[in-house]
This record gives structure tokens, sequence and C-alpha cells, in this order.
């Protein structure tokens, strides 16, 4: 998923150079992409993001990462490819760092940094603390929580039974 992102993410004027290094597509194909404009050029990312998933880690991940941005994306759910913390049902622990165990984000103050500027987000509500204390009273009966930190980091974080 995280290799899939870094396709679909980069920017506009990259596209072409990322296509021909990174992909088997012909040269038409590429050029065809190279022309298109606006949200077209969303769905070349995608294309570019789709084939190089696919050179590196195969057709199935490819599918499955490409599966689980939409469903991020596009509908707010979670998808199957996001990174997971288990969290046993007698612990706390930090969000800033559960982040940064799975390698989400780089350190905790960076983290803290998106919450305090608003971009932290659990299951679509907005976090008001940077320093979080995960445990199970969070959860109220649900079996996972999504969290978002700004547009394009999201995890899961699962009760272990």
């Amino acid at each position: 998923y995280d290799y899939f992102q870094f396709f679909r993410n980069i920017t506009d004027d990259k596209l072409g150079e990322f296509l021909r290094f990174f992909t088997d597509l012909n040269i038409n194909k590429i050029k065809e992409l190279e022309a298109l404009e606006g949200q077209e050029l969303n769905q070349a990312k995608e294309i570019l993001a789709f084939e190089a998933t696919k050179i590196c880690h195969g057709e199935l991940a490819a599918i499955n990462a490409k599966e689980t941005a939409r469903r991020v994306f596009e509908q707010g759910s979670s998808g199957v490819d996001l990174p997971v913390y288990e969290l046993e049902k007698t612990s706390a622990i930090l969000l800033s760092n559960i982040a940064v165990e799975l390698g989400v984000m780089a350190t905790g103050g960076e983290v803290k940094r998106i919450i305090k500027g608003g971009g932290g987000k659990i299951d679509g509500n907005m976090i008001v603390d940077p320093f979080l204390r995960v445990d199970y009273r969070l959860f109220m009966g649900r079996e996972e929580l999504k969290v978002s930190l700004g547009k394009k980091k999201h995890f899961i974080i699962k009760l272990k039974a």
C-alpha cells in the first residue's frame, strides 16, 4: 500500500519520467498518459502506481493496494493493506508511539504537530489531545479504530481478543 501510494502521490511533472523508468508500458501508452491534464492526471498516476507495484510486488499486491486506496480515500473506510497495531486489553500507549512503531510517521513530535494542527482523526472524529493514550476504553465496543494523520497517513488499531 505504501509503495503504491508513493507513486500515486508524485508531482505532476514527474509522471512521464516515472512511467518510463518504473513501468513496462509501451512508449505510445506513456505518451498518451503524459498528454492528460487536470483530474485525468490522477488516473494516469493510478496507472503508474498499479504498474510499478505489480512489477515489484506482484499483481495481487497491486490489486489489493489499489482497492485499499480506493476504500480509504473514496469511501473513508479502512483497507486490507493498512498497517495494523494490535493493542492488549490491559495496555495503554501513546498514539504517537503507535504511529512511529508502525513506521507511519518518523517521530512522535511529527504526530503531535499534525494533531495540534487539526489533522489527526480516529474513525473520522478529530483528535484534540496530542498526548492521547490509547487503551480499551477508546474502542467503546468496536473491534478496531481507523487512525488518520493528515490526508495520506492511515493505520488501524485493533483490540486483541
